[in-house]
C-alpha cells in the first residue's frame, strides 16, 4: 500500500508556484497533443498554433518571474527580445518565433518550403526540453528568492506531520495483516489512438473536408439512405448495423466513398485497403486494387504510384457489406509520410464538377 505524501516537497506552495507550475502544466499539455497530432499529418500548419501557445505559456512563466505581465503572443516576443537575461534560456527558438507567426496565420502559407517544414520539426522536436529548461530557471529563481521562510513553515508544520504520519502507518499496518491478499491485476490494454479524434476540430466540423459517403440499403449501390461526411476510412461495424443511420441494414449494403486527394509532397504513395467483404479504390477511374471477392481481414497494398504536389485526384472506394461482419480500412505511405489512415488533412469532399 502506497502512503499518501502529506507534505509533496514538505512546503506549502506560494500562489506565484501554483501560478508558474499551472503555465508548465498547460505547455505540457499542449506538447503532447502536438504529438498526437503529428503522428496524422506532416502538414506543419495543422500544429503550428498549438506550439506557439506552449511557447507562449513559457514565455509568461519566465516573465513573471521577473514582475513583468505578458498580456499577448506579441507583447511575449518584445518583452524576450528585451531580456537579454533570458536570452540563452530561448536561444534555441528565438529565430524560429516568426516562423510560428507565419504558419499559424490566419493566411495559407505559400507552398511547400523544406527548409521551413524542417525549421519547424526542429522547433517541436526541441519544445519538451524547453519546457524543462524553463521548469528548473523556475525552481532555481523560487529557491534564491524564498527558502528560508518557506523551510521555516515547513518545520513548524513537521511535528504535527510527524504526529499523523505515524498513525497513518501503524493503521495500515494493521489493515495489511488482516486484509485478504488481492489478485493480481492485469496490465491494461493501451486501445490506439482513433485517427479522427487526433484531426483539428477546424477540420472534423469542416463539411468541405474529408470523404462524403454514400450509403445504399442493397448491395448494388442503387438505393441510397442517407449521404454523410467520414473524416476517415477506419471502421469495424461488425455484425450491427452502421451507428447514426437509423433503420439501415446491418447486412447486404453498400457504400461508395468519394473524395479529392491533394498531396502536399511530390513522392510515390502507396494504398492499402482491408474489407469484409468486397471492396475496390480507384484513382482518377483506375482501378488501384480490387478486393472484391469475398474475404476476410485480408490487406492488399496497390502498386506505389507517384502523386505531384499540388495536382487534385479523384478518390474512390466502393465498399459492399455480403453477411457477417462488415469491416473496411483505407491506409496509405509514402516515403516522406509512415503508413497511416487518409483523413480530412489529406482529401476533400467533391464538389459538384468532381461527381
Amino acid at each position: 500500500m502506497r502512503l499518501p505524501r502529506l507534505f509533496p516537497d514538505l512546503l506549502l506552495p506560494s500562489p506565484a508556484e501554483r501560478a508558474f507550475a499551472s503555465l508548465l502544466q498547460r505547455s505540457e499539455a499542449l506538447a503532447e497533443r502536438t504529438r498526437q497530432a503529428r503522428e496524422w499529418t506532416d502538414d506543419p500548419a495543422d500544429t503550428a498554433l498549438l506550439v506557439r501557445q506552449a511557447i507562449s505559456h513559457l514565455i509568461v512563466a519566465v516573465a513573471r518571474l521577473d514582475g513583468k505581465e505578458v498580456a499577448s503572443w506579441s507583447d511575449g516576443c518584445a518583452w524576450l527580445a528585451a531580456s537579454a537575461e533570458h536570452h540563452p534560456l530561448f536561444k534555441g527558438i528565438r529565430d524560429d518565433l516568426p516562423l510560428l507567426d507565419e504558419l499559424a496565420g490566419p493566411d495559407e502559407p505559400a507552398g511547400d518550403d523544406p527548409t521551413a517544414n524542417r525549421r519547424y520539426a526542429a522547433l517541436v522536436a526541441r519544445l519538451p526540453r524547453l519546457i524543462g529548461d524553463v521548469r528548473r530557471h523556475g525552481q532555481a529563481r523560487q529557491r534564491a528568492a524564498g527558502g528560508r521562510p518557506r523551510l521555516r513553515r515547513a518545520l513548524q508544520s513537521l511535528a504535527l506531520g510527524g504526529a499523523i504520519g505515524l498513525a497513518f502507518l501503524v493503521s495500515a499496518a494493521m489493515a495489511r495483516a488482516i486484509a485478504p491478499a488481492s489478485p493480481a491485476r492485469s496490465p491494461a490494454v493501451q486501445k490506439p489512438a482513433d485517427p479522427i479524434a487526433a484531426l483539428p476540430r477546424e477540420i472534423r466540423d469542416d463539411p468541405r473536408r474529408c470523404f462524403r459517403g454514400t450509403y445504399h440499403a442493397t448491395k448494388y449501390f442503387d438505393q441510397p439512405v442517407t449521404e454523410r461526411v467520414d473524416c476517415a476510412i477506419v471502421f469495424d461495424w461488425g455484425t450491427s448495423s452502421v451507428p447514426g443511420i437509423p433503420g439501415f441494414p446491418a447486412e447486404d449494403f453498400s457504400v461508395r466513398w468519394e473524395g479529392v486527394l491533394q498531396v502536399r509532397v511530390t513522392a510515390e504513395y502507396t494504398f492499402y485497403l482491408k474489407s469484409d467483404e468486397g471492396a475496390r479504390l480507384y484513382l482518377d477511374e483506375a482501378q488501384l486494387i480490387d478486393q472484391w471477392e469475398r474475404q476476410v481481414g485480408k490487406e492488399v497494398a496497390s502498386e506505389p504510384i507517384e502523386l505531384r504536389a499540388g495536382r487534385p485526384h479523384r478518390l474512390r472506394l466502393d465498399y459492399v457489406q455480403d453477411g457477417g461482419g462488415a469491416a473496411v480500412q483505407l491506409l496509405w505511405s509514402s516515403t516522406v509520410i509512415s503508413k497511416r489512415p487518409l483523413t480530412g488533412h489529406d482529401v476533400f469532399a467533391p464538389g459538384p464538377d468532381d461527381r
